[in-house]
């Protein structure tokens, strides 16, 4: 695989973890002192994305120049350190188990956090449905943007896969995404290609638009139903 093709592949991981690891730390943040279970599940959450979007950066480093591939082995080097220390330390393997966990399996830990959330309310039965109505529209959006612009996942030992690299027929959108990659993979500016892979950013803008996007048509649309039948 080829340096830009790799760099496209990987930047929406990149990208759309970005943007949720910063949303979640914020939720963390504020609500710390009045929902501390609620704000620790989404430390945990915003961690997990950063590790993921830290093992795209990787495969990028690897299949890019020596200097790129230097800061590779940087990673590889911090790992093994963390995995030499979580076998000394309870607490630290704890951690790092829990991690992993989370960014193998994000939604179910997302709606895990959702429920502590619901817990925390006085008027829980409002709450579950708020989140739930909030949580599925959210699912339903990212799966829909997943199929329409080719979204690429983790696989089988951390590879980065998608219909690209496992031969399944690419959508019409996607089509022209690649087109875009290859005019702006070959455009030097300074003898250098900042514009390659500028396909793979429009990919995780679009897909972490389409996940907070449903989220809050979730939410909006729950509000109504709940208020509707308040009326009735």
């Amino acid at each position: 695989m080829t340096n830009v093709s790799t760099i496209a592949l990987c930047t929406p991981i990149i990208a759309s973890n970005a943007i949720f690891s910063a949303r979640r730390a914020d939720r963390s943040v504020d609500s710390f002192e009045e929902q501390p279970l609620y704000s620790i599940a989404n430390a945990n959450i915003a961690l997990a994305q950063t590790l993921k979007g830290a093992r795209a950066v990787k495969s990028i480093a690897i299949a890019a120049d020596n200097g790129s591939y230097s800061s590779a082995m940087a990673f590889e080097n911090a790992s093994d350190a963390i995995k030499a220390l979580s076998k000394k330390n309870k607490i630290v393997n704890g951690a790092v188990k829990t991690l992993n966990f989370t960014a193998k399996n994000i939604n179910p830990v997302i709606c895990f956090a959702g429920g502590l959330n619901v817990l925390s309310e006085e008027d829980k039965i409002e709450a579950l449905a708020d989140e739930s109505g909030a949580l599925a529209t959210m699912f339903l959006a990212e799966n829909a943007t997943k199929k329409i612009i080719d979204m690429p996942a983790f696989g089988e030992k951390n590879r980065i896969v998608s219909k690209a690299t496992t031969g399944g027929k690419s959508s019409p959108i996607n089509q022209c995404l690649n087109l875009i990659d290859d005019y702006c993979g070959n455009i030097l500016i300074n003898n250098k290609r900042p514009l390659k892979g500028i396909s793979g950013v429009i990919k995780g803008l679009t897909f972490a638009g389409a996940s907070i996007g449903g989220y809050k048509l979730g939410d909006k649309l729950t509000d109504i139903a709940l208020d509707k039948e308040k009326q009735n």
